[in-house]
């Protein structure tokens, strides 16, 4: 049996969120996922693109991510669509939270 996102607890949602977060992350530092930046009319990809530079420039593509989170917007927005994710999904248990998105 399945569960909702209202249907877990606080603690489920943050792990759930954070899981979904993880991935995403994973999923643009890996170059798996771009956004388009005319379309969406903001600089998102622009930005993204600047902090995976200056990973690079420094010889430290592991410290990626935390290039990312140094930019509140990128970080802010990425962290929306992890929630949405985590929202959209279905849920087994708290020790494998995420299960399917719909």
């Amino acid at each position: 049996m399945t569960r909702t996102f209202e249907q877990l607890t606080e603690a489920e949602q943050a792990k759930a969120v954070e899981i979904a977060l993880t991935d995403l992350v994973s999923a643009v530092t890996e170059g798996a996922i771009r956004f388009n930046d005319t379309l969406n009319a903001d600089d998102l990809q622009g930005r993204i693109d600047a902090a995976m530079g200056k990973a690079d420039a420094m010889q430290t593509p592991w410290f990626a991510a935390e290039y990312l989170r140094d930019d509140d917007y990128v970080w802010t927005m990425l962290t929306g669509m992890a929630q949405v994710s985590a929202e959209d999904a279905e849920y087994r248990t708290a020790d494998d939270p995420y299960v399917v998105t719909i």
